[in-house]
């Protein structure tokens, strides 16, 4: 078994972005100068304008809901209340909000209400399911009960912004034959790891093409699209037995956002570049 998970995000990489200044003080949505990553992906006020639109004018479409399974997310924040579920199903004690897991829930969907900063996907639904409580990892089942209840929930993407300690490793053990049974209900979206190397082979009993074809893992970029220096690559590392096919390597599964000095929310009102 790998040594226990740990946040996606080794740590702050810079801080201290009015951290005492309510969320409603500023307006930095769409800001090249605190939202660049926005750009970077193509993401603009534009699109979030017709997609919104678009929800709204149309009797079948839906708000697509992300799970993320992460620390508890702080529910109450400016640009996420009323907008997040926290559905607590592992045991632990949760006495505060987490940063990491608030970060990442603002990224991916932070409100467009001329505060503070916007997610990519404003008009999603948010789930908070906790698999860290203020201290340690609580998943003891590698997420199965999480990722069900995403699924109950009505989740159609799941991120998974943790990864295994020790270097290299990007999967827990038998974490991928956990995955496979959700191919059909949910993309699962994966952090690369932090550790700067070249990821090692993942064992798999099946066939990663087909059995993981809705599986993202996702590395990190700097402002000029140049892989981060603490990011983890694909190299030519298999899903599988080593020498797999080409089609079953994990280059195939993976991808790449920016990811360096991200501004997004954090507990307690506040903002941070992470």
């Amino acid at each position: 078994m790998s040594s226990l998970p740990k946040h996606g995000i080794s740590g702050v990489l810079g801080m201290l972005l009015l951290m005492s200044m309510p969320a409603t003080a500023q307006n930095y949505e769409y800001s090249g100068s605190f939202q660049p990553n926005l750009g970077q992906i193509n993401v603009t006020r534009s699109l979030h304008n017709s997609v919104r639109a678009y929800i709204s004018n149309s009797s079948s479409a839906k708000k697509v809901a992300i799970a993320i399974l992460d620390g508890r997310v702080d529910a109450k924040h400016p640009d996420l209340n009323g907008r997040v579920t926290v559905s607590q199903v592992y045991a632990g004690r949760y006495r505060f909000n987490d940063a990491h897991g608030t970060h990442v829930a603002g990224i991916a969907g932070a409100g467009q209400n001329s505060a503070g900063m916007v997610g990519v996907a404003p008009s999603a639904k948010l789930i908070s399911i906790p698999v860290f409580d203020d201290t340690n990892w609580v998943a003891y089942d590698l997420g199965r009960m999480a990722l069900n209840k995403a699924v109950s929930l009505g989740a159609r993407v799941a991120n998974m912004s943790y990864g295994p300690g020790t270097s290299g490793d990007v999967f827990l053990s038998g974490e991928l034959g956990i995955f496979d049974d959700y191919r059909s209900s949910m993309v699962l979206v994966r952090a690369a790891g932090n550790d700067g190397t070249v990821a090692e082979d993942e064992s798999y009993a099946f066939d990663a093409s087909s059995m993981l074809s809705h599986l993202l893992i996702v590395g990190s970029v700097d402002d000029y699209n140049t892989i981060s220096s603490f990011s983890n690559t694909p190299g030519e590392a298999c899903i599988g037995n080593a020498g797999c096919d080409a089609s079953d390597k994990m280059k195939n599964f993976f991808l790449v956002a920016p990811g360096e000095y991200v501004l997004s929310a954090t507990p307690g009102r506040r903002y941070e570049f992470m």
